[in-house]
């Protein structure tokens, strides 16, 4: 896990070691007033001002009024989402710093290997079917002793009601009933949980990443696994000191096994801005997977991907290269 986390640290410095060494401009960084001149502390948004104006990433103008009237300038576009990337960064960084997150994630990570290790006992503990060929077989052994002592002495009396009793309230199946529901085909189980029945998925599989590359230096990721089989979702915010994108791709794994590696395909649209310019385009790209291991931590795994972008406005194409790391949750 100490590995785990120094891979973590530097991937997220690097990331933002160069963009928070980067000024914005002077006339970028005026602070906020108190209160806007032109903002009524009545009005349905002067919450969301207020508190976006306390991180600083709304400072509003020169002369103290906020103009929510007015159309934005891509300019103004920019500077806001620099100051949004400053906030998340400082919070990134300031979180892979804290000793006492780290030490919080590696006590969760221990109770989470300590379930998946009951859950592997349960698994490997003896079936139904094994307790019932069992209980079968001591019946027949008790049979035989009754018959050759002519009188019925097993099982004790006093045993008899809490044998049928327990057999009931632990499996669900009265004593001498084989569990099979008399109106379900071919034996099959009322709930239907035979061998065929597919797993009943519980929660969101998520994922966080973040990445370097070319010709976007830094982008965060957040993914969301397996909403279809083996079909995915991803979105990705790339930054550059001058211009940064917006992308959605739908991702197909060729596989299913975590624990090995993991080619993929992705495609869609991604938006660009910046240099007081904007340009739309569709990204499909390949890539791979390649999981840590117990050896540093098996939800994390290294991102390596490439592929071209095709603009729409001017019909070009351009390539993308990018290697990160990824962690499930």
């Amino acid at each position: 896990m100490t590995n785990s986390r120094t891979v973590i640290i530097l991937f997220v410095t690097l990331l933002f070691a160069g963009w928070s060494s980067a000024q914005l401009p002077a006339g970028a960084q005026q602070p906020a007033p108190q209160e806007y001149t032109d903002v009524n502390q009545a009005h349905w948004a002067a919450d969301s001002i207020r508190r976006l104006s306390a991180l600083g990433i709304l400072t509003g103008y020169p002369d103290g009024t906020f103009a929510g009237q007015q159309a934005p300038t891509r300019y103004e576009l920019a500077v806001v989402a620099a100051r949004i990337v400053d906030v998340i960064g400082g919070a990134l960084t300031e979180l892979a710093l804290d000793p006492a997150y780290w030490e919080d994630f590696e006590r969760v990570a221990n109770l989470l290997a300590r379930v998946r290790n009951l859950e592997y006992a349960l698994d490997s503990a003896a079936s139904l079917e094994g307790v019932e060929n069992l209980a079968e077989r001591l019946a027949n052994i008790e049979a035989h002793l009754n018959e050759q002592l002519g009188e019925e002495r097993f099982p004790a009396p006093e045993l008899r009601d809490f044998e049928n009793t327990s057999v009931a309230q632990s499996t669900g199946i009265a004593p001498g009933d084989g569990g099979d529901d008399p109106a379900a085909p071919n034996g099959e189980t009322a709930a239907g949980a035979g061998t065929g029945s597919s797993p009943v998925r519980e929660g969101i599989d998520w994922w966080l990443g973040v990445a370097v590359g070319y010709p976007i230096p830094g982008t965060l990721f957040v993914g969301i696994e397996d909403l279809l089989p083996r079909f995915s979702l991803r979105a990705g915010l790339g930054i550059a000191q001058e211009q940064f994108g917006l992308e959605l791709l739908a991702m197909y794994d060729f596989t299913d096994d975590l624990a090995s590696l993991q080619p993929y395909v992705a495609a869609g649209p991604v938006i660009y801005t910046g240099e007081g310019a904007s340009a739309s385009g569709i990204t499909a790209l390949g890539g791979l997977n390649i999981p840590l291991g117990v050896q540093l931590d098996e939800r994390a795994f290294l991102m390596l991907e490439g592929g071209t972008t095709f603009a729409l406005d001017d019909f070009h194409m351009n390539l993308n290269l990018r290697a990160g790391l990824g962690y499930r949750f």
